[in-house]
């Protein structure tokens, strides 16, 4: 009870090897940066739960885009998709547009995905979704509106997917999408397994993204069988990325996609290979990452503060699968925690929380912030 990701940082360690980078920090004396870099494949921006810190951020990085290309007289291109994680973008971006400081007139957009066979006025439907919360809203031109069709001929769906790819390269390409990640790690209706290179396409839902359509259409019997979507390579060939995720629901499967290797059973883990793709987390999303469950092995730390020295005694207990008394003061030297034992020695770190975790388990609601 005293650091999240229980259940997951030891495997995340003995895989990746975290020991062995543990003992090359200290003798090469890395960099902070340096360190965090090792760790996490894809770049990071965290911000706080609260408020709307995340979803502003991510509409002025948008906004900013589309202005410098506004100012270029050039035209900027959206890769977008549905989902409730991001209406609170789309409202920032509204917002700015009712301030008069991002102009649509030039935006041309793609989305990402649509049910197959679905009607376009259902009330699930990509197309509703973004028009009533985003592009009826907005100067947006509606022949700047790419959004799939799920009610075309399925003998047509082959040409109608190709033509939908030739559109995206007819206008240069993508500048920026925009997306969300699935508790399994898909993209778009990717499921995985997906190639890497896949292009737009009628693919049959797995059991698992039928299953997290549920909360919407009520009963997994109601949830359409096919859907049609950009595949991996259409969207990996984007010029900029943004990977935006919220929620403690979603850490476990942020750790693998940023921290774990790339593979097609994880498939946000292949935004690892593209140059340009930022992930953009609230701390929930980003709970299970090592710089947040071990700050101290990434980042200065400090020690002063009693969390964090629970933290840091419980964490090497259970790594080393020591009983918290039985660990000594090389342990943490050789783990990164040398600052630790030096400003808190041995055999009174231990002992103090011991007594904390103690007092923890007689009176928790004296210590709920542990």
């Amino acid at each position: 009870f005293f650091f999240q990701a229980e259940d997951g940082i030891r495997d995340v360690e003995r895989s990746r090897g975290l020991g062995d980078v543990y003992k090359r920090q200290v003798s090469t004396q890395s960099t902070w940066d340096s360190m965090t870099e090792i760790l996490e494949h894809i770049p990071v921006k965290i911000f706080s739960d609260e408020g709307n810190d995340l979803p502003e951020a991510v509409a002025k990085i948008i906004a900013a885009e589309i202005e410098k290309n506004n100012k270029e007289g050039k035209h900027t291109v959206l890769g977008l998709t549905t989902g409730n994680t991001l209406l609170d973008v789309y409202r920032e971006l509204i917002s700015l547009y009712q301030q008069k400081k991002v102009d649509f007139q030039n935006v041309i957009t793609f989305n990402q995905e649509e049910y197959y066979e679905l009607p376009r006025d259902h009330v699930f439907s990509s197309y509703k979704f973004m028009h009533e919360n985003f592009f009826d809203n907005i100067n947006i031109k509606p022949e700047n509106v790419h959004l799939l069709n799920g009610e075309i001929p399925e003998n047509e769906v082959k040409s109608y997917c190709e033509k939908y790819e030739a559109d995206i390269k007819a206008v240069g390409g993508i500048d920026m999408h925009i997306l969300g990640i699935g508790g399994d790690g898909h993209i778009g209706y990717n499921d995985p397994g997906s190639e890497f290179d896949a292009r737009t396409r009628l693919i049959t839902l797995d059991n698992f993204i039928k299953a997290s359509s549920v909360p919407d259409f009520g009963d997994v019997k109601y949830v359409p069988d096919k859907a049609i979507t950009m595949g991996m390579g259409t969207i990996l060939e984007a010029k900029k990325i943004i990977l935006f995720a919220t929620g403690d629901h979603k850490a476990s499967i942020i750790r693998k996609a940023i921290e774990g290797k790339s593979t097609p059973e994880v498939l946000a883990s292949y935004l690892q290979k593209h140059r340009n793709a930022v992930a953009y987390l609230d701390q929930a999303a980003a709970s299970m990452l090592t710089r947040m469950v071990t700050p101290w092995f990434v980042e200065v730390v400090d020690w002063d503060q009693q969390i964090n020295r629970v933290r840091a005694v419980c964490h090497l207990s259970e790594f080393l699968k020591k009983p918290i008394p039985d660990l000594e003061t090389r342990d943490f030297l050789q783990y990164s925690l040398k600052d630790l034992i030096k400003k808190y020695p041995l055999p009174k770190l231990t002992t103090d929380v011991m007594q904390i975790i103690k007092a923890k388990i007689v009176n928790p609601v004296s210590y709920t912030h542990l």
